[in-house]
This record gives structure tokens, sequence and C-alpha cells, in this order.
């Protein structure tokens, strides 16, 4: 529609759902058309809508947090499964949880039929986690911006990348201090009775 010239917006569904629900019946008619009383008096407030390589970022990042919370779940539940036998995993390194699980079932093999498969399924996530996270590391070396955030301590590949991506364009934000308000970092709106972030 942009290519024909016609104007398109994202509206904001906080706001539109307030103009909406003082409607007496909801219905997707009733809807449509206050929606398109909203778009002709201009009463909108449309909102950004990131670029492209932006939402391919955020993907991968989306892809590698489920990735990191089936394996930690699975690591749970394994962990809990040892548990009832009074077999304790206790701290240790992710890369030497496999091993360190298959020794504990040495002495008790009855744990393994419920076991292997979901050690099996772990290490699997993990390898295709540790390919996405080098394809995400590879990343921000081609972005001057990243590469910047990167001089920050504490701040590496990841969170720089995951940063700029949920930034995309700093010049949407009028003042700074909406930008920690818009990642519910601080709060953007103090209110009597009420404390609420910006978006």
């Amino acid at each position: 529609m942009q290519d024909a010239g016609f104007p398109v917006f994202c509206l904001e569904t906080r706001h539109t759902q307030q103009l909406l629900s003082t409607r007496p019946n909801k219905t997707d008619r009733n809807d449509a058309h206050g929606i398109a009383t909203m778009m002709r008096v201009g009463h909108f407030k449309p909102v950004h809508v990131k670029s492209r390589p932006s939402q391919f970022v955020r993907s991968s990042l989306i892809g590698r947090r489920q990735f990191m919370r089936a394996m930690l779940r699975i690591e749970n539940t394994i962990r809990a499964l040892l548990r009832t036998q009074g077999l304790k995993l206790g701290k240790i390194h992710r890369c030497q949880f496999s091993e360190r699980v298959k020794e504990l079932c040495n002495e008790e093999p009855m744990l393994l039929p419920a076991i292997e498969p979901r050690l099996a399924a772990r290490d699997e996530i993990r390898t295709q986690m540790r390919k996405l996270n080098n394809a995400l590391e590879r990343a921000p070396r081609t972005h001057p911006i990243c590469n910047l955030f990167q001089t920050i301590p504490g701040v590496g590949p990841l969170t720089a990348l995951s940063f700029k991506a949920t930034i995309d364009a700093p010049n949407r934000f009028k003042r700074s201090k909406l930008v920690p308000a818009h990642l519910e970092l601080t709060p953007g709106v103090y209110a009597p009775g009420s404390i609420s972030a910006l978006r």
C-alpha cells in the first residue's frame, strides 16, 4: 500500500482500545467503524515500525531465548529426576553437565530410560544454540554503533546487538529520558496511586 502511495500507520494498541471501549456494542463492524473515525479525525497515536534488519535480528534473539528456556527446562527436569533418587548434581559448569549426569546414572541404571532422551535433546539444543550464538556474536562486527556500545564495560556483542535492534531509530525519542521508560527500566509516568512506563 505504501508503494501505491497510500499512507500506512500502525496504531498504539492501548490508546486505540481505550477509544473503542467507549462504544456500546463491541463487534468487528463497530471496531472497524471506530478505527475509521479515529483516522478521519486524526485522533490516533502511530507507533514506530522497526526496520527489516532490526526485525531479523530480533527474530534471532527471540530464537536464542527460546533455546535457552528449553535447555534450562530440560536441565531442571533432569536435576529433579536425579534428586528423587538422592543424587544431586550441585553447581556444575554447563560444559560438564552431560558427563556428570551420566556418571550419576551409573549408580542408578534404572533412571537411564527417563534421562537419556532428555539429555540427548538438551545436548542437541545446546549445539544449535552455540551455532546461533556464534552467528549473533559475529554480526556486531560490521556495525560501528555496536562496536561503540562494546567499549562500555560489561557490554558484549549480544547486549549491543539487542539494544541496537530494540532502539532501531534513535530520532523517534524526543528526549533521552524516554528511552529507559520505553525499555521499562524506569517509570515514565508518576501519577497519584500508580506508576507506569511510557511506550
